[in-house]
């Protein structure tokens, strides 16, 4: 009965001693024969592992010595990381951190910092995803994280701003900062992104059936009566700040959709000028002044007043430089002309 309890008890027991050649039970059985060379034993070590060649005690089970697995390397014996030679790994992978295509739980788990999938070891690292192309999903939704310019990205492409023909929601989906699209056309990435428009350009007009222009469609961000920018000579105006330098709004007409106006050249000192409402129009004129004669005719007024033989209608339409000068035959419901002074004023000569 006691020699059966002796067998037994020798078939359950791990024998370290007097393992030959390649074969081990335990790590130390590779330290004592290969030192650092080959320091783990690879195999079946502990229970029922035999090395000794005796009666009843043949070798079974036995693992090889072999040398430490370097970093992206499967680990031994399913995850045993004392098989690395840097004592540590992911998911059965030696290693501080994962190598693209292993397997992960985690974006911090992986050397590109995007793990693609969740749960324990369920994912895969991968490459992250340059700009400008799709990004990856989880599940449903677009995950920027998998982009090189980490977490961001706009309607499912990777980067800062989507180049123009890209799809977007909002202006600020763009690198030209324009998204053409209206209203529900731009929700959920309906939009288009698209260049500016330089100034003198039409500017978008999403809204076909109205008169509403998007002006972020223009460089500068601003225009007049449909058209990118100030306008220039020749175009649309509702007043004179929507002209260029140099140009008035001649919009004598009266409306109320506006843009009815056309930009013209600034008129010199002494020209006709146009009537705005029954009233001459200031912007007109060079000098600011476009003076009106009983709503017949009108002219730009110099600075200081008209000289000889200028239209008038009182003697303070008339210049005062240099010594007087007064409106001869002007007054109430008639035009005169500016003159000068005579030595003598007789009949209401009031000129300095």
């Amino acid at each position: 009965m006691c020699f059966l309890l002796l067998f037994a008890f020798s078939l359950i027991t791990p024998t370290s001693a007097n393992c030959d050649d390649n074969y081990c039970c335990l790590n130390a059985d590779c330290e004592n024969t290969f030192g650092s060379a080959k320091p783990y034993c690879n195999g079946d070590r502990g229970l029922n592992c035999r090395c000794e060649q005796k009666k009843f005690r043949n070798r079974r089970n036995v693992g090889q010595c072999v040398s430490l697995l370097q970093n992206g390397m499967r680990a031994y014996e399913n995850g045993d990381y004392h098989s690395c030679a840097y004592k540590n790994g992911i998911c059965g992978y030696c290693g501080p951190v994962a190598q693209d295509y292993r397997p992960c739980s985690k974006n911090s788990e992986c050397e590109s910092k995007f793990c693609d999938g969740r749960g324990h070891c369920r994912g895969k690292c991968k490459p992250r995803v340059k700009d400008g192309y799709k990004a990856l999903k989880q599940g449903v939704n677009w995950d920027y994280n998998s982009c090189e310019s980490t977490g961001h990205g706009h309607c499912g492409y990777c980067g800062y701003g989507n180049d123009v023909g890209m799809s977007c929601s909002e202006n600020k989906d763009c690198k030209s900062g324009w998204c053409n699209g209206y209203g529900f056309e731009k929700v959920n990435c309906g939009g288009t992104c698209e260049a500016k428009r330089a100034d003198g350009e039409k500017a978008s007009n999403p809204d076909y059936n109205s008169n509403k222009y998007d002006y972020n469609s223009c460089i500068y961000g601003d225009g007049h009566c449909g058209y990118c920018g100030p306008t220039t000579e020749g175009g649309t105006c509702t007043g004179s700040s929507d002209c260029d330098d140099g140009l008035f709004c001649d919009d004598t007409e009266i409306s109320i959709k506006g843009c009815t106006g056309t930009c013209k050249p600034i008129i010199d000192d002494n020209k006709e000028c146009p009537f705005k409402t029954l009233k001459g129009n200031d912007s007109a004129c060079k000098s600011g002044e476009c003076m009106d004669f009983h709503h017949k005719v009108a002219y730009c007024r110099p600075k200081g007043g008209f000289l000889p033989p200028m239209s008038c209608t009182e003697d303070t339409d008339c210049s005062t430089a240099g010594h007087g000068y007064w409106c001869l035959d002007g007054g109430i419901g008639s035009i005169g002309q500016c003159d000068e002074c005579p030595r003598k004023c007789e009949n209401g000569c009031h000129a300095w």
